[in-house]
């Protein structure tokens, strides 16, 4: 459930993210990168915002982690799943003012 992912997966997906040694468990930190898009896919839109907002801050902080931050980043970006085609939403808006308009 998204409860589990937000409580359990994700303090531990973000420990591997700054505790593993990135020589030494660079499976394990691809494993964990990985993970967060297949995260991403299942959050509400406010934890999705809010773990887009969590890794960006981390990524200005933690310079030295930035290479593996952006990644994860990017991951969750990839997990994107909200309204994606904007151009029918679009296309939706102009059919309603015309239809009002008559």
């Amino acid at each position: 459930s998204q409860s589990n992912i937000v409580h359990i997966f994700l303090p531990m997906a973000m420990h591997n993210l700054f505790e593993l040694n990135k020589a030494l468990d660079h499976n394990l930190l691809d494993a964990t990168v990985s993970a967060f898009s297949g995260f991403a896919q299942r959050l509400s839109w406010p934890h999705y915002s809010d773990l887009l907002d969590k890794l960006l801050r981390f990524t200005s902080q933690r310079r030295d982690l930035e290479k593996v931050l952006i990644r994860a980043v990017t991951a969750v970006l990839d997990g994107f799943h909200f309204r994606k085609n904007i151009q029918d939403d679009v296309k939706g808006l102009h059919g309603s003012a015309a239809a009002a308009a008559a």
